[in-house]
């Protein structure tokens, strides 16, 4: 069933990255010029046409552009270099005419080369010749849909046409600052979708994989920015109209041509296409993803959140989908700039999905260790209600061992908890041959002798009173920042439940046996006698306390890889803990996490 949980936007789960680790991050794509900070290009003005300095002839029609005399100044020396070569070709031996051909159509191919460049360059009225610092995203209260993208300029000017003239702007010392919108991406099973109003739009096939949950997928509409809607108290622009004009046609063409080059979502740099090795998916492996913000009044609280579904759930709808008032990142344990992020997983789906499962291999673990040390006594389990009831018999025994499961709890030393209470009943009933008097009167028979055994037994057995067993599974993140599972089980012991056994069958059948042919009332003293003496059949328990030690929990082990999460490969765990421990369908798992430093 899909998640209703407002406090995760009616996501399955959410990873929430703080605003300050995805602009530390984007500080370092930057500095690895995975983020380009050259911010070289001639654009026309409704920016169908421009050229980037990727392009090979960028610096000729740059330097054409801005020297119009540039071109004709090249053309006559071509022509030149032509006539002088048309003159020899004329005075020129048969010989030698072949090679100056060659040369000749060589020059014409370079004069319409420069004419080609000049009617190339005329359709130009733009240049951005900046180098860029680092941009900053600033996330915005009251918005859920959209950041603030701040895009500062270390030195470099803008050029454009002002009539017959070129006009250049110092732009060193300026920062553009812009909302974008985050883009409006869907990613299924079947591949990443860019969905605006109707249109559906395919970016790449192929479901979610680990790279969809790195700092470089952050996608951002720039394409459908309208970069004219600046923040002035975010910005710093020139001051004259037409300058401020030309900047923003600069922008906006900006992202129009790495829309038709790689990508127009993200920071300049494409959605990755190549898949991850194959490997085994989590179980909480997520198959849809969306995204949106989470402002915060503490600064480091700011949160991206990619917003995630699980078991191929229908993305939420409405206006409330998605939104998260109270970012994740606000109750973080650890308050050092080392956490960098919380992913949160819903509370129905954490049971649902996991521990579950994780319950499962608890009672599969019992079962195999009852089956391996009691082969002949064991006969099988089953649940009752939150309890999981394994069954013994065997002749003159019957015995219950419960696994009652309890509530998922937070625990002081960040992990969380959930235990199991152990109990244990049973019943050992013994033929007691019947000799009264010393054997002056045998009767030939046998009657059944009980006693009741559990762990409320306030009797000594075998030198124990009884007790409950426990087990606890924690989960929680190592010194290593991985997740791990630490179990401590704590086995039951066994006390009888009376001091004596029940000799109630005994004294019926003495006495019907004995009226026929002795008065019955002279007896009584004798039979209270009989059992309450120290006899050998008082205590007809034999139990081995140890019985229910030797429990491997290995297995569970494996859980703490199920619980891989989006991106994990890529970030370590700090803390583990519930979000408000009401432990209900707007509760949720949170793991605190410390992501790793981008690299190429």
């Amino acid at each position: 069933m899909s998640s209703t949980n407002v406090n995760l936007g009616q996501y399955d789960m959410v990873l929430a990255l703080s605003q300050s680790k995805i602009n530390f991050e984007i500080g370092m794509l930057h500095k690895q010029r995975v983020i380009n900070p050259d911010w070289q290009f001639l654009t026309s003005a409704d920016g169908k046409t421009h050229l980037n300095s990727s392009d090979s002839s960028f610096a000729a029609v740059k330097k054409g552009w801005l020297d119009k005399n540039e071109y004709e100044k090249k053309k006559q020396q071509l022509e030149a270099e032509l006539d002088r070569i048309q003159t020899e070709v004329e005075d020129a031996p048969a010989e030698k005419k072949i090679e100056l051909r060659r040369q000749r159509d060589q020059k014409k191919a370079e004069i319409k080369a420069v004419d080609d460049q000049e009617k190339a360059a005329a359709k130009y009225q733009v240049l951005m010749d900046t180098t860029i610092d680092v941009p900053k995203i600033e996330l915005i209260n009251g918005s859920h849909t959209e950041l603030m993208f701040n895009l500062p300029i270390i030195s470099g000017k803008l050029s454009y046409l002002n009539g017959q003239e070129i006009a250049n702007v110092d732009l060193a010392g300026m920062c553009y600052a812009f909302k974008v919108s985050i883009g409006k991406i869907k990613i299924t099973t079947d591949g990443m979708y860019l969905i605006d109003d109707a249109k559906k739009t395919e970016l790449r096939k192929g479901g979610l994989n680990d790279n969809d949950f790195t700092i470089e997928s952050i996608l951002l509409d720039f394409q459908n920015t309208n970069v004219s809607q600046y923040s002035q108290e975010n910005s710093k622009l020139p001051k004259d109209a037409t300058h401020l004009t030309n900047l923003q046609i600069s922008v906006t063409n900006y992202f129009k041509t790495i829309a038709n080059n790689t990508n127009p979502y993200v920071l300049g740099y494409a959605i990755q296409k190549n898949k991850p090795a194959a490997r085994e998916k989590p179980m909480l492996y997520p198959t849809g993803a969306s995204f949106s913000t989470s402002a915060s009044q503490e600064k480091r609280a700011a949160g991206f959140n990619f917003l995630l579904l699980t078991e191929n759930h229908q993305f939420p709808s409405g206006p409330t989908a998605g939104r998260i008032d109270k970012s994740l990142i606000e109750n973080v344990k650890d308050h050092t700039a080392t956490a960098n992020g919380v992913i949160g997983i819903n509370y129905d789906t954490f049971i649902n999905v996991y521990l579950n499962q994780l319950h499962a291999s608890v009672i599969d673990t019992f079962d195999q260790a009852f089956k391996k040390s009691f082969p002949d006594f064991y006969g099988s389990h089953k649940a009752k209600g939150d309890d999981e009831v394994f069954s013994f018999s065997k002749p003159g025994l019957s015995m219950t061992f419960n696994l009652k499961r309890g509530r998922l709890k937070d625990e002081s030393d960040n992990y969380i908890h959930l235990s199991y209470e152990i109990t244990v009943s049973g019943n050992v009933h013994k033929e007691v041959p019947i000799e009264i008097f010393g054997g002056l009167i045998n009767t030939k028979k046998t009657v059944g002798v009980d006693q009741k055994f559990s762990t409320k037994g306030n009797y000594e057995l075998e030198g124990k009173k009884g007790a409950a067993g426990s087990l606890s599974i924690k989960l929680g993140a190592s010194n290593q920042g991985k997740l791990e599972i630490v179990s401590n089980y704590q086995p039951p012991s066994i006390g009888r439940d009376t001091e004596k056994p029940d000799a109630g069958s005994i004294f019926k059948t003495v006495w019907l046996t004995l009226a026929r042919f002795i008065n019955p009332f002279g007896l009584v003293g004798a039979l209270v006698t009989l059992f309450v003496t120290d006899d050998p059949h008082k205590n007809i328990v034999k139990f081995d306390g140890d019985v229910f030690k030797p429990f491997d929990f290995d297995a569970l082990k494996d859980f703490s890889n199920k619980v891989v999460l989006p991106g994990s490969n890529v970030y370590t765990f700090k803390n583990v803990r519930l979000l408000n421990g009401d432990l209900n369908s707007n509760d949720a798992v949170l793991f605190d996490i410390a992501y790793a430093v981008a690299s190429n």
